[in-house]
């Protein structure tokens, strides 16, 4: 018995036992970085995507009343001059060129000289409202609520880039997110 009690003869039992202990910890320390890795990918990239890629469906858009809008009774107001502006197209914020988004604008003024001096800035509008449009996500152009202040920040690009007040109105005449 004194033999097999000897430290020659048990090292090799000790070894085996090391061996398989650190087996199992090299095992959970790969699995365990598997699963950091995992959670952070989803996220600091995925769920941020999925953000800005998704609209909340539940939410509403509460019409909104224009300052020149007649009361119900009235009718109908008239309309002024129109003019529009089509086919712009941008890719959102985020989207990494795998999204687009497609506006036409309807610019309501009072006079047919204000739409020849929308006629005349034209390029200088459409390269204001690119470069506005740009800057937004995916998220925040297919919200209801969202579009009401993009409508008022293209007033005021117009505005601002023929130099007075023409504009009063502006209304999306075509609106496609993909």
């Amino acid at each position: 018995m004194a033999e097999t009690d000897s430290p020659e003869s048990m090292a090799p039992e000790a070894a085996k036992g090391k061996s398989s202990n650190s087996k199992i910890i090299l095992i959970s320390t790969i699995v365990f970085i598997q699963v950091v890795a995992a959670i952070t990918l989803i996220v600091f990239v995925i769920l941020p995507k999925y953000q800005e890629t998704s609209a909340e469906p539940d939410q509403t858009q509460e019409e909104s009343v224009n300052e020149g809008s007649a009361n119900e009774d009235e009718g109908p107001r008239e309309l002024g001059q129109i003019y529009k502006i089509s086919d712009l197209t941008v890719n959102p914020k985020g989207s990494m060129g795998r999204r687009f988004a497609v506006f036409e604008v309807a610019l309501e003024v009072e006079t047919v000289e204000d739409v020849d001096i929308l006629k005349r800035y034209h390029p200088l509008i459409v390269d204001g409202y690119i470069n506005f449009l740009r800057k937004k996500t995916v998220f925040e152009l297919a919200t209801d609520d969202s579009l009401s202040v993009i409508k008022n920040h293209l007033k005021e690009i117009t505005n601002e880039v023929v130099g007075q007040d023409l504009v009063y109105n502006i209304y999306f005449t075509r609106f496609v997110l993909q």
